[in-house]
C-alpha cells in the first residue's frame, strides 16, 4: 500500500502560537508530529520592502 506523506513549514510570531496551532492540529489528527523551532530570525519581502522578525518555525509532518 503506497501512502503520501508531507512536510509542512509554518512560521510563527512565538512560541505560544506554535503550540496552539500544533496541538490543534494533532488533536485532529491532521498531522502525526510537530516540531518547534526557535526562535529564529527571519528576513522576508513585505509590501515592496525588506523586512525582519523573530519567529518560530513548526515543522509538521502529515
Amino acid at each position: 500500500m503506497e501512502k503520501d506523506y508531507a512536510i509542512v513549514l509554518v512560521t510563527t510570531a512565538n512560541r505560544e502560537e506554535a503550540e496552539k496551532i500544533s496541538k490543534a492540529l494533532l488533536d485532529e489528527k491532521l498531522i502525526a508530529c510537530a516540531n518547534i523551532i526557535g526562535p529564529t530570525h527571519s528576513l522576508f519581502s513585505w509590501n515592496e520592502k525588506i523586512d525582519e522578525a523573530q519567529e518560530h518555525i513548526i515543522l509538521m509532518k502529515t
